[in-house]
């Protein structure tokens, strides 16, 4: 059995990587780091792409919202945005890929269930 220890340093090597280029899909850094094959489907994966539980989900993905009272853009997880704002992302945002804007779908229905 291989010593558990060994997936700190990959996942800070990989962090590290990630942090100097952040604006590269998870895909395209493992492929310009040589760590897998490249191809288009790798490529072009985002977060939501990934076959990740809803549960997990909701905490790493994140979205883009505008904060007026500071002026600034933030990114927050899905867990935190407000019923509302997803309700209106569905509605107005119609450029997002069908595995996000089901994933907000799910969090919508995931929170009616457990109110």
């Amino acid at each position: 059995m291989r010593h558990k220890q060994r997936i700190k340093p990959f996942l800070k090597y990989i962090e590290e990587k990630w942090e100097s280029m952040p604006d590269l899909r998870f895909g395209q850094l493992l492929i310009n780091l040589g760590i897998v094959e490249d191809s288009l489907l790798t490529w072009n994966w985002e977060i939501s792409d990934y076959n990740i539980s809803h549960e997990d989900m909701r905490e790493i993905q994140y979205w883009g919202v505008w904060d007026i009272k500071n002026s600034v853009h933030k990114f927050i997880p899905i867990k935190e945005l407000s019923f509302n704002h997803i309700i209106n992302i569905l509605e107005t945002q119609t450029h997002i890929s069908n595995k996000l804007r089901t994933l907000f779908e799910v969090e919508l229905g995931f929170r009616r269930s457990n109110k």
